[in-house]
């Protein structure tokens, strides 16, 4: 019986895994079929991980345009750099990338077996991750979030795993898994100091002994950022710099800055684009007009300025900065990322949506009706499915809070740390996909609370018509058969 019981589980297993690599396989393939032109497989962004990737692939050094890059780090450009030398980068990624995305929901199966009991949860979990719409979306994109997602999420399984059993393996697998998800995207540099912040304020209010807190989290503190700081120490070397990536200080300025400088100035939210190329995004010649002293200057020096800057508008207007942080954060968590599947299957024109935002909310949903009605159908669906995930998400947070899980703390504070650090005018649907899999989690709880509360209410309902049911006394034999 147990063995039968075990194979039910892995035939379960297997077909969540199965519901996975379905939608992901599909959607490259179907768009290549139907869509009108070539599948937006390719964003601006992924065109400098391009640029990058060739180079380390050809020659060997990761360098763009001659000199040592310090915008991106080596993560990504090396995932792309394998689809370079096989000489067909888009379908060598996005299959490696589907693969990362079926590992990942088998992650978080994991992690659910770990922090929940039995296998229920984790397995409606991982099916709801399997069918999450931007993990399938992104899959097929050549940007960094799948594998990004994959890392991120193998370390809160090393975490969940360290919480449970105290063991100094999980700590250095920890630290080596975010070291890895920062050198794909540096967003994961501060994860360190805030899990082990986030340790230790639970370790304080809890009465458990925790003779190894201190060694273990200083040993995890200093593997990660001696694994991160081997990159600086590069970027020092080879071109002067002494940060992780400038990328945080293009997006520091262009993203944090630059979005108060135009509110100041009275301009409006649809020409921010236009206002960011006119100081100098993805244009050096227009920054260097707007700072002719800096001709001269190194690429290293040039970001030092930048961050200088940005951190000037920031400390002169912290109302205005905090307020559009706080409504980034917002539209990368309800951003259902309806216009990136638009544009994938080139549903839509550029120049008939861009008329379009011009007209009033009435108009653009009669002329969606009529004109467009697929399009207007897939909005719909994926608000109803992006609600549907927070509301269980927020239901089974609920629970577990007040089961006093030991493992939920973990996910809420890995999620948080993602999303307060995507806020801004950049926030976007994209930052939400490192905590797709905790919101996973805790829609896979919330669903199994849902579904236990309604048998508990279905069970006095049956025992309540039970007892209303009159009682019968067997039929009395004639005495000749007594």
């Amino acid at each position: 019986m147990i063995a039968s019981l075990g194979e039910r589980r892995s035939k379960a297993l297997l077909l969540v895994l199965g519901l996975a690599l379905a939608p992901r396989a599909a959607t490259p393939l179907f768009a290549v079929a139907v869509a009108r032109e070539r599948p937006l497989f390719r964003e601006p962004d992924s065109f400098g991980y391009l640029r990058v990737a060739e180079q380390l692939a050809n020659i060997g050094r990761f360098v763009a345009d001659g000199s040592p890059e310090i915008v991106r780090t080596p993560g990504y450009p090396l995932l792309l750099s394998i689809g370079v030398l096989a000489r067909h980068v888009d379908a060598v990624t996005i299959g490696i990338q589907i693969g990362l995305g079926c590992f990942t929901v088998w992650l978080v199966f994991r992690i659910g077996s770990l922090c929940f009991t039995g296998r229920r949860v984790a397995l409606l979990a991982a099916a709801l991750l399997a069918c999450e719409p931007l993990s399938v979306l992104y899959a097929s994109k050549l940007l960094s979030e799948t594998l990004f997602t994959t890392l991120t999420t193998l370390a809160l399984w090393f975490a969940a795993r360290y919480l449970r059993e105290r063991r100094w393996l999980d700590v250095f697998a920890v630290a080596i898994a975010i070291a890895a998800a920062a050198y794909v995207r540096p967003i994961a540099y501060y994860l360190p100091f805030w899990l082990t912040g986030a340790a230790v304020l639970l370790w304080i209010r809890s009465p458990l002994p925790c003779r190894r807190l201190v060694p273990q989290s200083g040993a995890f503190l200093l593997l990660a950022m001696s694994l991160m700081g081997l990159w600086q120490w590069r970027n020092d070397r080879a071109a002067g710099y002494s940060g992780f990536s400038a990328i945080a200080d293009v997006n520091l300025y262009y993203y944090e800055a630059v979005p108060v400088l135009a509110e100041l100035e009275g301009i409006a939210p649809e020409r921010l684009p236009e206002f960011q190329r006119e100081l100098g995004f993805h244009d050096s010649a227009a920054w260097l007009r707007r700072h002719p002293e800096q001709v001269d200057w190194s690429d290293a020096r040039q970001y030092a300025a930048m961050r200088r800057e940005a951190w000037q508008v920031l400390r002169e207007h912290p109302s205005i900065a905090l307020r559009l942080h706080l409504s980034g954060i917002m539209h990368t968590l309800f951003d259902s990322g309806r216009n990136a599947w638009v544009h994938y299957f080139h549903l839509l024109p550029e120049g008939e949506a861009a008329a379009g935002g011009l007209r009033p909310a009435s108009e653009r949903l009669a002329a969606a009706l009529k004109n467009q009605p697929l399009v207007l159908a897939i909005h719909a669906a994926l608000a109803l499915a992006l609600a549907s995930y927070l509301g269980l998400a927020l239901v089974g947070l609920t629970s577990g809070l007040r089961q006093r899980n030991p493992l939920m703390p973990l996910l809420v504070a890995f999620a948080a740390y993602f999303l307060l650090l995507s806020g801004g005018p950049a926030g976007y649907h994209r930052f939400r996909l490192p905590i797709e899999p905790v919101i996973c989690l805790l829609a896979g709880v919330g669903c199994s609370a849902l579904s236990e509360a309604y048998r508990r209410r279905r069970r006095p309902a049956a025992r309540s018509t039970m007892r209303q049911l009159p009682e019968t006394s067997p039929p009395r034999l004639p005495p000749t058969h007594r």
